[in-house]
């Protein structure tokens, strides 16, 4: 909460000197693991290597965060900085993994309170940097490796002795800064907040200075802002919510000149929300609309794909309380999303293409129908602790008659989910 404070410019710790640290570490049983290698592929980025194997792989992560906040009469300062490991190994396979990635980052925000209005200025900026490193071995026999760039048919690789393995490094720096404001105007609270980042990867196979680099290099904004007003006394409360964010980038490959791809992509939400409230009860509404577009252009391969999306959705939610220690709540959402989409022909292109790219192209054109219901409990224990139970429910289908495109999801997908906690808030 307190790095989220500061970055947006809303709020800042009440207290002279405080801190916060969090330690997690998180390990998973074997599963099976997708194509990709690289431990998070899917984003604008088309360096991604894949292989053609499916192993059971053992997933350990482990993570350290840090926050320290300070306020000095009206001004407020925060320092937060962390570091997170993975480590994924592939079990009894054929084509052995090791993927290890380490990412570390810090930020630092300064707020400052005026004497009028309620208003608070705000400015933060932040680095995030770290290594990937992606290692295959055959034991024996050969593995095929999927070195991709974007749309067009990557070279099979194959890893035989004498130099049966492959090695593949990611080193990845991001850069943002940014403002932010909020106050209080004619009985309304308003907050708006401004966003700018760079992100830098360079992607190479060998273990030397200065190494041959295939670079992937992109810039974004992030635009948002709301608004907050009662109503009828304290018994209506709403909310409104608009936000747009941008991204551009571009990949080049060390042995040629110029960008072999192009990526610009936008998305735009805008969401209200009304409440009710009561002493034991609590009626929400939740209206939200997205906007989504995505245009890349592959030079190599000479194709390119423009989808864009829309996404409304209308969300219902009743609270009761029950002597102020039981509340209980029931939520349900449903949202459309539909999308107008130009994408190449698989036929056009290689057996790699329509194996790995063209079912998330195929993806984003599908018109589908996702819809949430939700439970929760909570019980208060005590002075500043509770225990929460919570249950939650996703289904998502096609709509209409189903898509027509090659490649394209089929069915009706089911998630569920029950967690327990317990909330503890620490007295003055």
């Amino acid at each position: 909460g307190i790095n989220a404070g500061y970055e947006l410019g809303i709020d800042y710790p009440e207290y002279s000197d405080g801190r916060l640290v969090a330690i997690t570490e998180r390990r998973s049983k074997e599963d099976v693991d997708p194509f990709a290698d690289v431990l998070e592929p899917f984003s604008s980025n088309p360096l991604v290597v894949a292989d053609s194997s499916f192993p059971r792989v053992r997933r350990l992560r482990a993570k350290l965060e840090g926050a320290f906040g300070w306020q000095f009469g009206a001004w407020g300062v925060g320092l937060a900085a962390g570091v997170e490991v993975r480590d994924h190994r592939s079990r009894r396979a054929r084509f052995p993994r090791l993927q290890r990635m380490a990412t570390q980052g810090v930020s630092v925000g300064i707020v400052r309170q005026l004497p009028f209005a309620g208003i608070r200025l705000a400015g933060y900026a932040r680095w995030s940097g770290g290594d990937e490193t992606i290692t295959l071995v055959t034991q024996p026999g050969t593995g095929l490796v999927y070195q991709l760039e974007g749309y067009s048919e990557p070279d099979r690789r194959e890893v035989v002795p004498p130099n049966p393995a492959f090695l593949r490094r990611l080193d990845r720096d991001a850069w943002s800064f940014g403002l932010g404001a909020s106050g209080r105007l004619a009985r309304t609270s308003w907050t708006a907040f401004w966003r700018h980042t760079d992100r830098d990867e360079r992607h190479f196979s060998e273990l030397r200075a200065d190494p041959a680099s295939d670079r992937w290099e992109a810039s974004g904004d992030v635009l948002g802002g709301a608004l907050q007003r009662r109503f009828f006394g304290e018994s209506v409360l709403a909310t409104g919510w608009l936000g747009y964010s941008r991204l551009d980038g571009a990949a080049t490959r060390f042995d040629l000149d110029g960008d072999i791809f192009r990526a610009t992509e936008s998305v735009l939400r805008a969401s209200a929300d009304i409440r009710y409230l009561t002493s034991s009860w609590s009626l929400a509404a939740l209206f939200t609309v997205g906007r989504e577009k995505r245009t890349r252009r592959d030079f190599i391969a000479e194709v390119a794909t423009d989808i864009e999306s829309w996404t409304p959705g209308v969300g219902v939610e009743v609270a009761r309380s029950f002597g102020g220690a039981t509340t209980v709540s029931l939520g349900y959402t449903l949202t459309a999303y539909s999308a107008n989409s130009v994408i190449p022909n698989p036929d056009g292109l290689g057996p790699v293409y329509r194996l790995l790219t063209a079912p998330e192209l195929s993806l984003y054109a599908t018109e589908a129908t996702p819809a949430t219901a939700g439970i929760g409990v909570r019980q208060m224990l005590g002075a500043g602790t509770a225990l929460l139970l919570r249950g939650r429910l996703e289904l998502l289908s096609e709509r209409g008659s189903g898509s027509t495109l090659p490649f394209a999801p089929s069915g009706e997908r089911t998630l569920w989910s029950i967690s327990l906690g317990i909330i503890m808030q620490p007295g003055p």
